[in-house]
């Protein structure tokens, strides 16, 4: 048996590990920490918490883990993207000597890239528009 596990003897106040007195400062330090949330019932919240959580983890199943990490695999995607083509806008843009004209710009819209990304650029403000529209 290891010494957390050792019963206390009849005459001890616990378990060998609660003599150690680091262990009795830390599990002072502890119940001061926990104190308030005791006094003002907020201990219930964390414990409800945990009852929240284990139940979402008893509940899922391999098929939800994999859809999970599909939409996070995604997202991180997503968001790589939108990373690297800012780095990449802002970099081109810095080393530009000074702005483009207009007419500059609108030469621009002959590249099938600019067309495509406009595209994208105009149907997500479109379904954006409509989400938070009337």
């Amino acid at each position: 048996m290891t010494e957390m596990s050792t019963p206390a003897t009849p005459g001890s106040a616990g378990p060998a590990a609660f003599q150690d007195p680091d262990t009795q400062a830390g599990i002072e330090h502890l119940a001061a920490k926990v104190a308030p949330l005791l006094q003002a019932n907020r201990f219930d919240n964390v414990v409800d918490l945990l009852s929240l959580v284990a139940d979402g983890i008893d509940m899922t199943d391999e098929r939800t883990i994999e859809k999970l990490m599909a939409a996070f695999e995604g997202a991180m995607a997503a968001g790589w993207t939108l990373g690297n083509a800012a780095r990449m806008a802002g970099s081109v843009a810095g080393n530009a000597a000074e702005p483009p004209s207009l007419f500059q710009l609108a030469r621009e819209l002959r590249d099938p890239e600019v067309r495509r990304g406009l595209h994208a650029a105009v149907t997500f403000l479109r379904i954006l528009g409509r989400q938070t529209g009337p």
